[in-house]
């Protein structure tokens, strides 16, 4: 509608341009058609068409409307699921008797000792009437303590073997340390010797047993005078 106002305000423009310039051309036109219009009338109609051309070029022009993007809610990552914790599977112990007393002496103190260069077992016998595991200790910084830690790991290993096995009748442990002799020579002696039979293991209630009493509840108990001094 506003741009058809607009074209026929420029036409009545022109006509009063025409009427001011020669207003014999125009009224000549009227009276050709023999329409009585005075010049007046004329006049006032081209005035009016000038005041409708001002107002339309002076009216302000309508500014496209911007059309508000769309907000798209932010699409959310999926956060990958945790990953479930591993599980480390128990050690499986080695069915023959052989295998089997090392393992356990390694699983309850380690495969070395804290001595430079030495292995936790050094040797094992196995026989009908028993199983003797040679092993070196650690050295700690008193005897009280190399003689707790000695007590604390045996008293381990004896419930263990005693839990897990049928075969073993009679378990020697022989701890080892390095001992200077009266020459100044060093060499690996042991120092406790333990032994416990499976009779004597069943007296015994693990679960509330302390290990500094099994010195008393070993079948078997031998201590080098190393420790005492």
């Amino acid at each position: 509608m506003t741009p058809f106002i607009g074209v026929l305000s420029v036409l009545l423009f022109f006509v009063f341009l025409i009427v001011t310039i020669n207003p014999k051309f125009f009224l000549g036109l009227v009276t050709k058609k023999q329409l009585n219009v005075s010049r007046k009338h004329t006049l006032l109609a081209a005035g009016l068409s000038f005041i409708l051309f001002v107002v339309m070029v002076m009216q302000p022009t309508e500014e496209p409307k911007e059309v508000p993007a769309e907000v798209t809610s932010p699409v959310q990552e999926e956060k990958p699921e945790a990953a479930p914790a591993t599980v480390e599977p128990k050690p499986i112990a080695p069915i023959m008797l052989n295998d089997y007393a090392p393992w356990i002496v390694e699983q309850v103190a380690g495969v070395n000792s804290n001595i430079e260069g030495q292995k936790r077992v050094r040797s094992v016998e196995v026989s009908e009437q028993s199983v003797f595991i040679d092993i070196t200790a650690d050295d700690n910084f008193t005897k009280s303590t190399v003689k707790s830690d000695i007590l604390d790991k045996s008293t381990q290993i004896f419930k263990r073997v005693f839990n897990e096995r049928q075969d073993v009748p009679k378990l020697f442990l022989s701890w080892n340390l390095p001992l200077n002799d009266v020459q100044g020579n060093t060499s690996m002696d042991p120092v406790i010797v333990i032994s416990l039979t499976a009779e004597d293991a069943k007296k015994i209630n693990w679960d509330n047993f302390t290990y500094s009493n099994l010195p008393a509840a070993a079948s078997s108990y031998t201590e080098h005078a190393a420790l005492r001094q």
